[in-house]
């Protein structure tokens, strides 16, 4: 005799249903329920099952890295994990071209809304985050030594990285020519 369940070819073992369809109705009280579990299956639902999407930024609700930027497995343990960032960009526009990283106008790291992202170098994403004032070094308003680091007391240092203040590169300087001219 066959399974009670419609559409279902399998011989009946308990209270006329096959083995798969009495499980279900011991677990779950309907022999046709399943539970559709979103973090397994194909990458593109897990990745969209765990976005929040709004007006602004599409924000990741999974696991994320230490600098805030969501990541998802690729599949089996040990097989990998991709940022959620570059995963909804490829998605959704396609490949990202050799040399190319995907980033953030919204300055968001959890944000997959494409609309919010683009790609460029790690140059352009360093112009991005000094012209946003988001370097760390930028925040500092005052030398080791307490002076104030304005334009006119702000010197860049030799080879055009970083800066220097003035007042302690002429202190440094006028000790040096003493030492020298005292040898």
């Amino acid at each position: 005799m066959g399974c009670l369940v419609e559409d279902c070819d399998r011989d009946s073992t308990t209270r006329g249903m096959c083995q798969k369809h009495y499980v279900r109705w011991w677990r779950h009280g309907d022999p046709r329920k399943t539970l559709h579990d979103p973090s397994r299956g194909p990458i593109e639902n897990r990745l969209w099952s765990r976005v929040t999407k709004s007006d602004g930024c599409w924000t990741w609700a999974g696991t994320v890295n230490r600098q805030g930027y969501g990541v998802i497995g690729l599949g089996a343990r040990g097989t990998g994990k991709k940022l959620v960032h570059r995963l909804a960009w490829e998605l959704l526009r396609g490949p990202i071209p050799p040399g190319l990283h995907v980033l953030h106008r919204c300055d968001n790291p959890p944000c997959v809304n494409p609309d919010h992202l683009f790609p460029g170098t790690v140059g352009d994403n360093n112009r991005d985050m000094v012209e946003k004032k988001r370097h760390y070094k930028q925040k500092v308003t005052h030398c080791p030594k307490g002076h104030e680091y304005t334009p006119e007391n702000t010197k860049p240092n030799v080879g055009g990285k970083g800066r220097r203040c003035r007042t302690c590169h002429n202190e440094d300087s006028r000790r040096r020519r003493s030492q020298l001219g005292a040898a």
